[in-house]
Formats: structure tokens, C-alpha cells, sequence
């Protein structure tokens, strides 16, 4: 009988392990996400990298929306510090009209920095609001430190 318990114990350990065998957790350190609703326009600047990027709609009682903001996280990909950097951040509708433009100021970035959260811009709900489609982020100016 001690025999047949110890076999059936071994048994089911063994099945829990092969079960369990095939289990990985997939952990990202970085939290990257990109947000599709998120362009950002790069072109051939290497200098950030867009790491995570979200946006957070607020609709009224009728289902429109009647509220946008963009929150984005970047990590500067130079191995110098960048100073002045300004963004245009555009919200736009489906058709590519700007519904509403920001500019976006970072006054210094560290070589190497990875931002620690998300950055919020300002938040649009100014008429023409809810033909919202997305958002453009664009760099038009900075300078790389000597």
C-alpha cells in the first residue's frame, strides 16, 4: 500500500512538473508600449527613440469625445546630452486636418536617459475635438551638447 501512495505522489509531481515545464514569465524592465493611435515622426533623426506612449480619450454623456490627451516616455539614443528640444505634438482627424497643435519643450536630456514615467502634453478639448483620429509628434528643433 506504501508502495502504491508513493508511486501515485511521485506521479502526480511528476505531471505538475511537465505541466508547469512549458511556463515562462515574459517580463519587459522597460514597460514599453506604443499606443497606435501615436506617430511619431522621426525621419532620419536618430537621436530618441519613442519607448512608450499612450492616449487617454474622455467621452460625455452623448458617447462623443469630448477630450484628448497624448502621454509619451522617451529615451535619448545619443551618447551626448541634447538641450532644447521642441516638439510639435498635433492632434489630428482622419483625413490628416490638424485639429489642434502644441509645441512641447524639453529644456535637457541626458546622454543615455531613459525617461522614468510619461510625460503628459497639454490636454485638447477645443471644438473640432471629436473628429480626433491621432496624434503626430514631431522634433523640429534641438541641440546636441559639445
Amino acid at each position: 500500500m506504501k508502495k502504491i501512495i508513493l508511486l501515485l505522489s511521485l506521479t502526480i509531481i511528476l505531471i505538475l512538473l511537465i505541466g508547469l515545464s512549458g511556463c515562462q514569465e515574459n517580463s519587459n524592465n522597460n514597460n514599453s508600449k506604443i499606443d497606435t493611435n501615436v506617430h511619431f515622426i522621426s525621419k532620419d533623426l536618430q537621436i530618441l527613440e519613442l519607448v512608450n506612449s499612450s492616449v487617454e480619450i474622455t467621452k460625455n454623456d452623448n458617447d462623443e469625445i469630448s477630450q484628448v490627451q497624448v502621454f509619451f516616455k522617451f529615451k535619448n539614443l545619443l551618447d551626448k546630452s541634447i538641450e532644447n528640444i521642441k516638439m510639435d505634438i498635433a492632434f489630428l482627424d482622419s483625413n490628416d486636418n490638424v485639429l489642434y497643435n502644441y509645441t512641447y519643450n524639453y529644456p535637457y536630456f541626458p546622454a543615455d536617459y531613459t525617461e522614468d514615467s510619461l510625460n503628459p502634453s497639454r490636454t485638447f478639448s477645443d471644438s473640432g475635438v471629436e473628429n480626433f483620429e491621432y496624434v503626430n509628434l514631431k522634433i523640429i528643433d534641438y541641440k546636441i551638447e559639445e
